[in-house]
């Protein structure tokens, strides 16, 4: 699978060892520079992701305030991605979407 010690460039979600963590996403975090150009190397291997907080939560139209900037919410909507995750997901297609992010990041 993906490591982060052979591929900085890309960090994975931490579990612990003395737990177990159900998915609902699987969002990894890269360089702003990269992440649109990842997305769309992994499109073109037919996977889906997804981007879901494109804009910080604080800029939305609900929550705006005059003099607000929250720096590490600028910094994870511009850096984050999330991958296919669901429960019936197949080893083999796992090994594909890491396999391809292994070669996007091979390229660069």
């Amino acid at each position: 699978m993906l490591s982060a010690k052979i591929y900085p460039q890309i960090q994975i979600p931490v579990r612990s060892d003395f737990s177990m963590h159900t998915f609902h996403q699987y969002t990894v975090k890269t360089d702003p520079a990269y992440r649109d150009k990842l997305q769309q190397f992994l499109m073109q291997k037919e996977i889906s992701t997804a981007i879901y907080y494109p804009m910080p939560c604080y800029k939305q139209k609900a929550y705006l305030q005059p003099n607000l900037y929250f720096p590490n919410a600028e910094m994870l909507s511009a850096s984050v991605l999330s991958l296919p995750i669901y429960p019936e997901i197949s080893e083999e297609q796992l090994l594909y979407i890491c396999n391809s992010i292994k070669a996007f990041f091979d390229t660069i």
